[in-house]
């Protein structure tokens, strides 16, 4: 999709400006930057050492990388399909698996070295949904995650080579000649609008109830998960979305939101027990 604005800026006079139209690699590497910024922020404000924040997002950073792209192979195929070199040159991350790297990574790095672990894992929570109001915007540019055909005025149209005009001529829905994809949901940009909403609401979470483990990471799991299991429905099969019953993302989702609210519960009532 970058390769498109830049030559559309340049066939309307405004070459000049096309080096500000950003890489999806930067805006992946921008979210990951804004997170570690804020996190270690947050934890500052808390008093916990920022050496063990800055380590921990080591540890987490780590964990996006292998955990997204294992996600990714799963998914795909990839682990029964290529072989162990095929397995680390291959390309391609999933969200959901970097989101449980990250913590996994974050949980395992605190747990060897014997730090507490909750306050950590909650501010974590508190900013994770950046990486999807920021991230997103670099699939879109990459064109990866498109939306299902639309009439809506605000679908956008993808250039050829990219994997929704190639998804469209492989179904028979495009000739091979035309000039765009079909219109399609513009879903990473939801994806990116509903991440910056989640990152709101859960950041006010954790600045009321940070002091009790747990409920902002399980709040962030909560809501990032509803909310992405409805948004789902709108991304295309050849995209990951579900041809019929519910896609991998949506089963994802799912877990997401039964686990979160179980320890949301477990939390509730403990917090009831001490105000008793």
């Amino acid at each position: 999709m970058r390769p498109w604005i830049v030559e559309y800026l340049r066939e309307h006079g405004l070459g000049g400006v096309g080096w500000l139209v950003p890489t999806g690699g930067f805006l992946y590497a921008l979210a990951m930057l804004a997170i570690v910024l804020l996190f270690v922020r947050r934890t500052s404000l808390l008093g916990l050492p920022v050496s063990r924040a800055l380590s921990a997002c080591i540890a987490g950073v780590l964990g996006v990388i292998v955990g997204g792209h294992l996600y990714y192979l799963l998914i795909t195929g990839g682990f029964a399909s290529d072989g162990p070199i095929d397995w680390i040159t291959r390309e391609g991350a999933g969200s959901w698996g970097g989101y449980l790297g990250c913590m996994l990574g974050m949980a395992g790095y605190f747990k060897w070295r014997r730090y507490e672990v909750w306050p950590y894992l909650d501010v974590i929570g508190s900013v994770g949904a950046l990486a999807a109001a920021i991230g997103r915007w670099g699939c879109l540019l990459f064109g990866c995650d498109f939306g299902r055909v639309t009439s809506v005025p605000w679908a956008v149209q993808y250039p050829p080579g990219s994997f929704a005009f190639n998804a469209h001529v492989q179904s028979g829905l495009l000739s091979p000649g035309a000039a765009q994809s079909l219109a399609v949901h513009p879903l990473p940009v939801y994806l990116s609008f509903n991440g910056m909403f989640v990152f709101l609401v859960v950041t006010l979470i954790w600045t009321r109830w940070r002091d009790i483990p747990g409920v902002t990471l399980a709040s962030f799991w909560f809501l990032y998960g509803v909310s992405r299991f409805f948004w789902e429905f709108l991304r295309d099969p050849a995209a990951g979305g579900a041809g019929s019953g519910m896609s991998i993302p949506q089963w994802m989702a799912l877990g997401a939101v039964v686990v979160s609210a179980v320890v949301l519960l477990v939390a509730s009532r403990e917090w009831r027990r001490v105000k008793t």
